[in-house]
Formats: structure tokens, sequence, C-alpha cells
């Protein structure tokens, strides 16, 4: 959960997410799925943290990191360090790959669904 709100307006328990905090700064009080709260100014969280709103918004984060991590794995596929494990290793790793790659496809799929209506 994440709403707007004044420092002078958050719960007087909540920890301040901030160096220096004033009363009148804008912010959010945020609340993790714990039940943890703690407060941070707007700019701090606008400049590091991307809100999703909807299913389709949290898809394309998850295709995004999906294919960052391919590419990474790809990446050591090619290398010296991989060609050094053991077999099984190798061989778990290229058909981590390959589960990767077909889950990249059901969640192109699902999204292409989800925004073409």
């Amino acid at each position: 959960m994440v709403e707007p709100m004044k420092l002078k307006d958050a719960p007087k328990d909540v920890i301040p997410f901030e160096v220096y905090p004033t009363n009148e700064m804008d912010g959010y009080l945020m609340e993790d799925v714990y039940g943890n709260k703690s407060w941070c100014s707007r700019g701090y969280l606008e400049d590091n943290f991307t809100i999703y709103d909807s299913f389709v918004d949290r898809m394309q984060l998850e295709l995004n990191e999906l294919d960052e991590r391919i590419g990474k794995l790809e990446k050591f596929i090619e290398t010296d360090s991989f060609m050094s494990l053991e077999e099984t290793d190798r061989s778990l790793l290229n058909e981590q790959l390959q589960a990767m790659h077909k889950y990249l496809g059901v969640l192109s799929c699902r999204m292409e669904r989800a925004t073409s209506n």
C-alpha cells in the first residue's frame, strides 16, 4: 500500500525514510506485506521506484526483468567460466535458459492478448 501523505499527517509511530525530513514535505505512507509502515518523500519514491497499478504494468515489468535475465544467462553461457563448469551444471543451465525462453513466449502472448482488447 502506498498513500500520498505529508510527514506531519503520518502516524506518530512511523519512521521517516528520509535524511532531513520536514513536516511539510510531500511524501507517501507505505505499508509492506508484513504490515510495517514507513514514510518517504515524494521525490525519493518517484526517483527510485515505479508504481505499477495494473496487471498489465506488472506483466510488462516481469517481461522486462525476464528478458534481462535471459540476456545475462546467454552471455554467461558464452564464457570460459561456463565451460569450466561440470557437464551436469552446464546442461542444467541450458535447460533453465530454454525454460526461460518458453516462459517469455507465454508471457508475451498473455501481454498481447491483454493489450489487444
